[in-house]
């Protein structure tokens, strides 16, 4: 689910999926509306983003608000963001991501742990928690009040 950020990777995507024989068994939808994409979130048993670069990860922390676990990377903040949420290894590695979406898939009561887990860390990504920290700036470099940071 999503757009594709290069038509390139797109089309050595759909090749893989085709010469691997399992164009009935994956389905990419692209783009969707705001309702088809939590309807998918809440019917997906994982949501998995093996990104190299990520920032915050707001898609996986949308995920969790429906219970779904995450695999991802741990180059990035979705590690940090998810914590307890799902597993979190290298960039690049097929083999991992292939282990750790087998246990997301197959192994129920890791899968009901990381489901509550998600739920429980996704009710804490209030902006007044996620900002708290940036709040705290001034006081640590010892900035003046009423002198902004540059």
């Amino acid at each position: 689910v999503g757009p594709w950020p290069d038509p390139d990777y797109e089309r050595q995507i759909r090749h893989q999926i085709q010469s691997s024989g399992l164009t009935e068994a994956v389905q990419i939808l692209g783009r969707v509306s705001d309702e088809e994409l939590h309807r998918q979130y809440a019917a997906s048993r994982v949501f998995c983003l093996m990104s190299s670069c990520e920032s915050f990860g707001i898609p996986a922390a949308e995920a969790m608000c429906f219970g779904t676990p995450v695999i991802s990377t741990n180059c990035c903040a979705i590690a940090e963001i998810c914590d307890g949420a799902g597993l979190f290894g290298p960039v690049g590695d097929p083999t991992w991501t292939a282990s750790a979406l087998e246990k997301a898939l197959t192994d129920s009561s890791v899968w009901a742990q990381w489901s509550m887990n998600a739920r429980t860390r996704a009710d804490q990504l209030t902006w007044e928690n996620c900002a708290r920290p940036f709040q705290e700036i001034p006081k640590l470099l010892k900035v003046p009040a009423g002198q902004k940071c540059v």
